[in-house]
């Protein structure tokens, strides 16, 4: 009785501290986290004065801003340089001719799907332009009794063609880029590459009899290389244009 007479004084007082330490760990992550305070007065015309701001700027300023947002930036167009982060447009990047955009392209004659590629269209507009004339060297190499064409296009053609610009090469010329005239001889991987085939292509046709071996060489085997003539060459892309 006594002891309980000595605690019932004590319990409040601490209920008390405890609850003070708490109101003070509350109120400073409060302070931790609330934003700044607004200044009670704002600036007055005398101070901005002062410190060079006018009217006719702070006018201004609303008139770039509007506009700002009545016209976005304009958007560069593709192959067009970006504007500089400083305002300051950088000198328009260089175009390249049409007549010139493939120049690097180092093989003389095209597959049809390679056409279709350089002049973004599909096959079939290919095989139209084929028929209507409009590539006018294009060759035949498929094998005898191939129920599919296999055409191939002479590359010159195809990029004049693409710059709107018509050439009537003769036929030394276009023999000439396909198989150069100071070699007398081209083997299979050679004629392979002129031809943008595979050499299965080459030794089937030399197989059927279309192409004739030049003496000393071989079809098949370990180390194996075949031969032809450029003669040979010319004869045969000679009777399997297509016109």
């Amino acid at each position: 009785m006594a002891l309980s007479g000595l605690l019932r004084p004590i319990c409040p007082a601490l209920a008390r501290l405890l609850l003070a330490s708490a109101g003070g760990t509350l109120r400073r992550a409060h302070a931790m986290t609330a934003p700044p305070p607004m200044p009670k007065t704002l600036p007055g015309p005398a101070r901005l004065a002062r410190s060079g701001y006018d009217g006719a700027r702070s006018a201004a300023d609303k008139t770039n801003g509007r506009a700002a947002l009545a016209a976005p930036a304009a958007i560069p167009r593709a192959g067009s340089a970006a504007p500089s982060a400083f305002g300051n447009p950088p000198a328009p990047a260089p175009t390249q001719p049409a007549s010139t955009a493939f120049a690097n392209i180092q093989r003389p004659l095209a597959s049809v799907w390679g056409v279709a590629l350089l002049l973004n269209q599909s096959e079939e507009f290919v095989e139209r332009l084929v028929e209507d004339g409009e590539l006018a060297w294009v060759f035949n190499i498929a094998g005898r009794g191939s129920r599919k064409r296999c055409l191939r296009v002479f590359i010159r053609c195809v990029l004049d063609f693409r710059a709107h610009v018509k050439n009537d090469f003769s036929a030394t010329f276009v023999f000439n880029a396909i198989f150069p005239e100071a070699r007398p001889r081209f083997c299979t991987r050679e004629v392979a590459y002129a031809w943008h085939c595979g050499a299965e292509q080459v030794r089937g046709l030399a197989t059927q009899g279309a192409l004739k071996m030049l003496p000393g060489g071989a079809l098949r085997g370990a180390n194996s290389r075949a031969w032809f003539s450029r003669a040979n060459l010319a004869d045969f892309l000679t009777s399997r244009r297509v016109i």
